[in-house]
């Protein structure tokens, strides 16, 4: 069926950006890019609607292997995640971030780790989302898990005097003109009236497009365990699966990892960037919806 809406155009912000919470319909854009992509999660807006998209990156090299780089946001629409899971089925093996508690040697989540799953179920709820980790079918015969295990985590920041929360929090940090600004709660409970699950979802979006600034701010100069060295992780898990002779291979980690695992990809295995598609993860009717 033919759209009525105006087109969707791309929306850049300077906001107060928040961190990636969630991390769709198949948008069937497909963009030419650099091979230094600027955005793996964004915003498109017209009067009437808005989108909040996160990209697909397609690489391959001369080998013809090719490897994709599937962003995520970890609170979307259901049909985003059902999209993403009949995507997965091309893969000959498809990698995932999780940080497993491993249970079997008795260890349990972190406080962090607890404080942040909580958020992530209190923001669903206030935007009658879904969460990533009860929609996507981790059982699949191609998934292969890809990430540090929570002791190995936990012990890698204590070094560092690094935690989960705190990044995250380090991530929220304003731009340098903005004096005492509000928490992500207060943003939410201060979307009240008609429409308030709108309200708060087409908010957020605008915020959390500006996610390589949020990237920054968590990584610094030095780099860090929650990204940097889970990234270092699944290079390593890739660089033993494609020697096993596999050619079509996903990687399916939080958009917050993409700006890293692209320049990995491109400079330690020798990959190049052929195409950008995009998922939309939350639509948005913006008709009689107004933000300050």
């Amino acid at each position: 069926m033919t759209s009525t809406y105006p087109p969707l155009e791309e929306r850049r912000s300077s906001r107060l950006s928040l961190p990636a919470i969630a991390p769709s319909y198949p948008s069937k854009r497909r963009s030419s890019v650099s091979q230094s992509p600027q955005h793996f999660l964004r915003l498109v807006e017209n009067p009437e609607r808005a989108q909040l998209q996160t990209s697909i990156l397609s690489y391959n090299r001369s080998d013809q292997v090719q490897v994709d780089l599937i962003g995520a946001i970890h609170i979307g629409e259901k049909q985003y995640y059902h999209s993403l899971n009949e995507r997965f089925k091309e893969y000959d093996i498809l990698l995932y971030e999780q940080l497993k508690d491993n249970r079997e040697l008795g260890d349990q989540p972190s406080d962090d780790i607890q404080a942040v799953t909580s958020f992530q179920k209190w923001m669903k709820d206030q935007m009658s989302l879904e969460l990533q980790i009860n929609q996507i079918d981790y059982s699949a015969g191609n998934f292969l898990h890809a990430d540090l295990d929570l002791k190995t985590l936990t012990e890698l920041q204590g070094d560092r005097g690094e935690a989960p929360l705190s990044l995250m929090l380090k991530g929220c940090l304003p731009e340098p003109t903005e004096k005492d600004p509000p928490t992500i709660e207060a943003l939410v409970k201060g979307c009240t009236g008609k429409n308030k699950q709108t309200k708060v979802k087409l908010m957020l979006a605008r915020h959390l497009q500006d996610i390589e600034r949020i990237v920054s701010n968590i990584e610094g100069l030095k780099g860090t365990t929650i990204l940097g060295e889970r990234n270092k992780h699944v290079i390593k898990t890739l660089e033993e699966i494609l020697k096993s002779g596999k050619r079509k291979v996903g990687i399916f980690y939080g958009a917050a990892h993409m700006m890293d695992l692209a320049k990995r990809l491109a400079e330690q295995l020798n990959f190049r960037l052929r195409r950008t598609e995009w998922r939309t993860a939350w639509d948005m009717d913006k008709k009689g919806i107004e933000l300050n």
